[in-house]
């Protein structure tokens, strides 16, 4: 009775076929980066120090945080072994929709009851991807999720765009 109560808190994936090869779900119509050489440079720089597993994006609309951190994606894609994958949250408006959303970007569709984030934490858990997670400050609260992630998955860096701060731990 044990054993078969255990296998039902395993989440059960149902993964696309090609979620287990390497990625490259970053759009390739985006504008081209003009004059911003030198914050795509500072930006990788940070971006590729050891510990630093969030960055995010902080400014007003219509400055180019998205351009910007799909050009940094971009440069950095050939340095994570299952690549880098775009999530727009722009059309996202409740902050528990993220994960699914996540999921949903990563080819993943949950066939149980179990919750996204232990969907998500085992799928992820060996990977080395790079997640660009664009428009979050109409999800801020989810922030925290976000963490949770890259705490079970060590291989998983985030690129976030937002009007604010996350403001969570090593953003």
């Amino acid at each position: 009775a044990n054993a078969a109560s255990s296998e039902k808190t395993k989440p059960i994936l149902s993964v696309n076929p090609t979620a287990d090869k390497k990625v490259h779900r970053l759009p390739s119509n985006h504008m081209p980066l003009l004059g911003r050489e030198r914050e795509t440079s500072l930006l990788m720089d940070i971006f590729q120090k050891n510990g630093i597993r969030i960055l995010t994006i902080v400014g007003p609309p219509g400055v180019g945080k998205t351009t910007l951190a799909l050009q940094v994606a971009e440069n950095l894609y050939n340095q994570f072994a299952d690549g880098a994958i775009l999530v727009n949250l722009a059309s996202v408006e409740q902050p528990d929709r993220v994960l699914a959303v996540l999921a949903e970007s990563l080819g993943i569709e949950e066939t149980s009851i179990s919750p996204s984030m232990l969907v998500l934490q085992s799928f992820l858990e060996k990977k080395e991807l790079l997640i660009v997670m664009d428009n979050f400050e109409q999800v801020l609260s989810a922030a925290p999720q976000l963490l949770d992630i890259i705490s079970y998955a060590r291989g998983v860096k985030i690129i976030a765009t937002s009007r604010e701060a996350l403001q969570i731990p090593g953003e």
